[in-house]
């Protein structure tokens, strides 16, 4: 009757440790699957991220030749300087060119 009892339980342990090693192959696969996931996700957001880097710094680039055209046509425009001799002269000029036109 014991040995009986000790073999069943025998059977009963070898089937339970049958089992949890099908559960280990099964949770092993799930995990590689996880991850080969993971691991695409991953590498789509960086490609994705690069994509939008290279589209950044291309823009940033524009901006630059922009800016640098901007600046090279501000340059170039000149502003005479207006002291307050010349608005007085230039006040004397108007008033004169008035003053012959009238005549």
């Amino acid at each position: 009757m014991a040995a009986q009892s000790a073999l069943e339980t025998s059977k009963r342990a070898g089937q339970q440790i049958v089992d949890a090693i099908h559960l280990i192959k099964d949770l092993k696969t799930k995990l590689q699957s996880v991850s080969n996931n993971d691991v695409q996700s991953a590498k789509d957001r960086i490609i994705s991220l690069r994509k939008a880097a290279r589209i950044a710094l291309e823009t940033a680039k524009k901006a630059d030749n922009f800016a640098l055209d901007l600046k090279a046509k501000t340059e170039k425009i000149q502003i005479p300087q207006l002291d307050k001799n010349n608005i007085l002269q230039s006040a004397e000029d108007i008033n004169e060119s008035a003053n012959v036109s009238s005549c």
